[in-house]
C-alpha cells in the first residue's frame, strides 16, 4: 500500500507487507474493519512516521501481532485522525524509525519490543504493559504522554516523559 488506504480483517504474511506513504504520495493507511491479527513467519513493514497508519474504524478495534510475525518501521499505530487502535503483541515489534501509539491498551506480555539506534516508541496515549522493551543505545528513545506498566526495560534507552508504574530495568 503507498499513498493509499486498503480495509483489512486478517492477514497471513509470510514476506513483506510494506505500509509506504511519503510526502510525494501522501499517507499510506491500512483501516482494521474487525479485530485483526498479523499472523505467519513475515514481516509488516511500516514506511514512515508521519504518513504511515495502521488504525481501526472504531476505537475499541484490537490488533494481534502473532508469535513469528514482526511488525516494524516508523508510523503510527491509530491516529487521532483516522482512529485508534489496540495492540496485543504476542511476536516482535521493532521501532525502527519514529513509532507512535494512539490507542487504549498495547499489551506487550506475551511479545518483544525493540527499539533502535536512533529510534524511538511513544505511547501518544493509553497505557504498555508487560513483556520486554529492549534499547540499542542511548539514543533509543521510549516515552511519551502515555504510560507504561509491568514491563522490563532492557539495554539502553533514553526516557522522554510519560509514567512508568512497576517497571523493572535491568
Amino acid at each position: 500500500v503507498s499513498g493509499n488506504s486498503a480495509r483489512l480483517s486478517g492477514v497471513n504474511n509470510t514476506g513483506t507487507l510494506t505500509i509506504g506513504g511519503d510526502s510525494s504520495n501522501g499517507v499510506a493507511r491500512l483501516t482494521f474493519t474487525a479485530d485483526t491479527t498479523l499472523s505467519g513467519s513475515g514481516t509488516t513493514q511500516l514506511s514512515n512516521s508521519t504518513y504511515t497508519h495502521l488504525s481501526g474504524n472504531s476505537a475499541a478495534r484490537t490488533l494481534t501481532v502473532a508469535a513469528g510475525h514482526t511488525l516494524r518501521g516508523a508510523g503510527n499505530l491509530g491516529s487521532t485522525s483516522y482512529g485508534g487502535l489496540n495492540v496485543v503483541n504476542q511476536g516482535t515489534v521493532i521501532a525502527d524509525g519514529g513509532l507512535s501509539f494512539y490507542g487504549t491498551s498495547f499489551i506487550n506480555s506475551g511479545g518483544l519490543m525493540q527499539i533502535a539506534d536512533g529510534a524511538s516508541f511513544t505511547a501518544v496515549s493509553g497505557t504498555v504493559s508487560g513483556g520486554r522493551i529492549v534499547g540499542s543505545t542511548a539514543t533509543s528513545r521510549i516515552g511519551g504522554s502515555g504510560s507504561f506498566q509491568g514491563a522490563a526495560l532492557e539495554g539502553t534507552l533514553a526516557w522522554t516523559g510519560g509514567t512508568f508504574n512497576g517497571v523493572a530495568i535491568t
